[in-house]
């Protein structure tokens, strides 16, 4: 009886050994990693309608891939995503100008 114990409290400290070696990496263990996460802009042109009525053209991004005819949104779509998610994200240029992305951390 007191080899089945020290066998199984010498299990447990090793067991905290190695969880205290992983340190948060080890977390990525205890729990499934979520599905990957993917994103289609489309950067495009549209028009909004001003405070005063006139209608002025914009550039901005819509979500999807540019098929069909995209509604721009001002000043772009939310991305929500939770930290370690793995986000892909493809961006479909419509202009006749290169564009560029700005990914801007929320906490």
């Amino acid at each position: 009886m007191r080899t089945n114990i020290r066998t199984k409290l010498g299990l447990g400290v090793l067991l905290l050994m190695v969880a205290a070696l992983l340190g948060p990496a080890g977390a990525a263990f205890a729990a499934p990693l979520a599905a990957p996460i993917t994103v289609d802009l489309c950067a495009t042109t549209g028009s909004i309608t001003m405070p005063d009525s006139a209608v002025v053209t914009v550039w901005g991004y819509a979500p999807g891939n540019c098929t069909g005819t995209p509604s721009v949104s001002v000043p772009g779509p939310t991305i929500d995503v939770n930290e370690g998610d793995v986000v892909t994200v493809n961006l479909y240029n419509n202009l006749t100008e290169a564009t560029a992305l700005l990914f801007q951390d929320r906490r």
